[in-house]
């Protein structure tokens, strides 16, 4: 399972040097993008995950959470400490 966060735990986490991994798609990425993102789509996560530093904290966001969910969990197949932001970008712009 991952590790499920709320957009203050995340901030925190991000704070203490976490990283942000935007799993969405070019077309979605283009409107809107957490600071200092890594934009690493979903699709191409499996080939692409050694451009991120294994000993990094991440935490993995889409537009509702879903996406990201599957993104994490193959991270920490991997061995990446993975989060999610809970309820996705959605959850930031209430």
């Amino acid at each position: 399972m991952s590790d499920g966060v709320t957009p203050g735990e995340a901030q925190q986490k991000i704070n203490s040097g976490a990283r942000w991994v935007d799993v969405r798609d070019d077309r979605s990425a283009q409107w809107s993008q957490m600071p200092n993102a890594v934009f690493l789509p979903l699709e191409y996560l499996r080939e692409r995950l050694g451009e991120l530093d294994v000993q990094g904290r991440y935490i993995c966001y889409c537009e509702n959470g879903r996406m990201s969910a599957t993104a994490a969990f193959l991270m920490r197949q991997r061995g990446y400490d993975a989060s999610v932001l809970q309820g996705g970008l959605k959850s930031v712009r209430k």
